[in-house]
């Protein structure tokens, strides 16, 4: 099964990165494929609470050009999403 993760912490060596590769380890033994996502390597703006987004809810609709929705390509395609 394909399973992405998601870390948002931006020590990617601190404590949350540790548990987080614990439980990939434990996945990846069990013959799982594995797709991390650091949040921290994306250049992602807040929102503005424009509501732009809402205008068209057929397509992602965003004004800030960021790589929100490249960031974001991995989840659609996983069976399996954990976020810590």
């Amino acid at each position: 099964m394909k399973i992405t993760t998601v870390m948002g912490s931006p020590k990617k060596h601190g404590k949350t990165a540790t548990a987080l590769e614990f439980f990939e380890k434990q996945l990846l033994s069990q013959g799982h494929e594995i797709d991390r996502i650091n949040i921290t390597d994306y250049h992602i703006n807040g929102c503005l609470g424009c509501y732009a987004c809402m205008q068209n809810k057929d397509v992602a609709g965003c004004v800030q050009k960021d790589e929100m929705l490249w960031s974001m390509h991995p989840l659609c395609i996983a069976l399996t999403l954990l976020l810590r």
